[in-house]
């Protein structure tokens, strides 16, 4: 399926004369397989996470954690939870003590990391940079947001969202 999306967006993209930046353009040959139940979780997380209050990123956190409960190697979905957890752990929610809710969001992000899924995934490094950040751990928080910010799109390879 992903395969597909990816040479109907090509052939789009061909069509409109659109010209992807260098390296943005998805691979087919490196889309990575997604259990559909645990992309569906995936996406329901982010429409609840979107919402961006307590209780929907509540929800969000049991649409990511459901994702991963159907595919551990599904790295967008670690990302969500850790995106989640920040958010409530931040001053702007203070749903969650932050000494509680940023271990639980580093946590989800280094699982991506640990389990080494999709090394090159800059949403991952983001959320983890912004966990440090939090943490008051700059020169650590700073490598991951340049690391994000070196990596070229990498969400057409697991995702169309």
């Amino acid at each position: 399926m992903l395969r597909l999306q990816a040479e109907v967006a090509d052939a789009i993209a061909r069509k409109t004369s659109f010209e992807a930046a260098a390296g943005v353009r998805p691979d087919p040959s490196r889309l990575q397989a997604v259990v559909p139940d645990a992309y569906q979780a995936y996406l329901r997380g982010r429409f609840f996470w979107n919402k961006r209050t307590e209780p929907a990123l509540r929800k969000a956190v049991e649409y990511f954690n459901e994702a991963i409960a159907k595919d551990g190697t599904y790295a967008p979905a670690y990302a969500g939870l850790a995106d989640s957890w920040s958010l409530l752990a931040s001053n702007s929610y203070d749903a969650v003590p932050p000494r509680e809710g940023m271990p639980l969001a580093k946590a989800a992000a280094e699982m991506r990391q640990a389990q080494n899924l999709e090394p090159n995934f800059a949403l991952a490094h983001q959320t983890l940079g912004m966990a440090l950040a939090q943490k008051h751990d700059y020169p650590k928080a700073i490598a991951e947001f340049q690391t994000a910010t070196s990596q070229p799109s990498t969400w057409p390879r697991s995702v169309w969202d």
